[in-house]
Parts: C-alpha cells; sequence; structure tokens
C-alpha cells in the first residue's frame, strides 16, 4: 500500500498583527517529518540561522546551538510518503520518506530550503485504528548542519490534547481485550493506567 498525505498553510497576518505562537506553523515529529524531534525545524528563512546556512550566524559550532527551539512559521508545506507491507495478519512493515519547508514568509520559499527525514517502522492494525513505531533519520534540513547521527523514535497514534485522550482510550481497549482474550490465564492482581 503507498499512502500520500499532503498539507500546505499560509496565515495572512494584518499588517503590524502579531500571531501568537500556538496559532504559527510547526514542522518536525511524528506528525509532519519523522526523524526530527517534535517541532524542532526552524524557518527556512530564519534570521539567525537560515536554510542557506551551513552553521548559525551567530555560532561557529553546531553543538552551541542544537537545543534552539523554533517559534514556527506563518508558511508550510508538507508531504509524507508511506510504503506498507503486509508482514503477517495485521502486522505491517512500512518505509517512509516525509520533507517540508517553514518559512516566516511565503515569498521567500525557496527548493533549497527542504527539510527531509526517512525510515522505517512497524504497523499493527488494531479495531480502533493503527498503532505504529518508527524509526527515522534526518535526512536533510536545507543547507544546515545536521548532527552526525540525528534519530528520532515515534510513536504513532498519540498525539496532543483530544487526540491523546482519544489515543489512551484505544490503548486501554486492547489492554482490556488482550487481558479478556489472550492473557486470560495470566494472574492480574493489580494494573493501572496513567496519562503522562
Amino acid at each position: 500500500v503507498l499512502a500520500l498525505t499532503g498539507r500546505v498553510g499560509n496565515i495572512f497576518p494584518f499588517t503590524g498583527a502579531y500571531i501568537p505562537l500556538f496559532k504559527r506553523f510547526y514542522l518536525g515529529g511524528t506528525n509532519t517529518i519523522r526523524g526530527f524531534r517534535e517541532d524542532e525545524i526552524l524557518p527556512a528563512d530564519d534570521t539567525a540561522w537560515p536554510a542557506s546556512s551551513r552553521l548559525p550566524l551567530e555560532a561557529k559550532d553546531i553543538a552551541l546551538v542544537d537545543s534552539r527551539q523554533s517559534l514556527g512559521g506563518n508558511f508550510l508545506l508538507n508531504a509524507r510518503t508511506e510504503l506498507r507491507m503486509g508482514l503477517l495478519g495485521d502486522l505491517e512493515l512500512g518505509t517512509f520518506v516525509d520533507f517540508g519547508q517553514l518559512d516566516e514568509d511565503v515569498r521567500t520559499f525557496a527548493p533549497t530550503g527542504f527539510a527531509a527525514g526517512a525510515g522505517f517502522g512497524l504497523r499493527y492494525n488494531t479495531p480502533v485504528g493503527p498503532f505504529a513505531i518508527d524509526f527515522g533519520w534526518k535526512v536533510l534540513d536545507g543547507a544546515r548542519q545536521l548532527p552526525p547521527l540525528g534519530f528520532a523514535l515515534a510513536r504513532a497514534f498519540w498525539g496532543r490534547g483530544p487526540v491523546r485522550i482519544l489515543a489512551l482510550a484505544a490503548a486501554l481497549t486492547i489492554v482490556e481485550w488482550l487481558r479478556g482474550h489472550v492473557l486470560s490465564g495470566f494472574p492480574w492482581n493489580s494494573y493501572g493506567y496513567a496519562l503522562t
């Protein structure tokens, strides 16, 4: 199965209007570009570290800025491709390539500013939706120097807010089903669940 997903967005602010951080676009993580940490990718037109520069303009060593936090952008382009192959029953192997670009201003969009991640993972199709574990690597972030080993473990199906609560409910349903059907001979004295 070949799965394709794409998103494009642009915020059109009024002249001089402030856009709150929680309304801006972000790239990186499970739902955008796997291989990067959540919201890790800086805008390609970032003034301190543009995608056209190998190192930050104010620093000479990538180790000094490895923890730099993105403040998001006003323009987003994101595409995700995934090839899934059946292994055994509802278990599938997936390989993926995700890419995208984040910009402060859509007019600065350039093909050289793309970020990309690639990797593989396992998917298990449950009655309430797929459960996935992905292993991704940073492949490209414009001309920016990437750390020697950029790796991220992503758990698809877990998100923020209501999505996280629905995912927890789905996980509890699966655990209860396993407890009642598969592990019925196991001595369950006590168990608990935590939303972390």
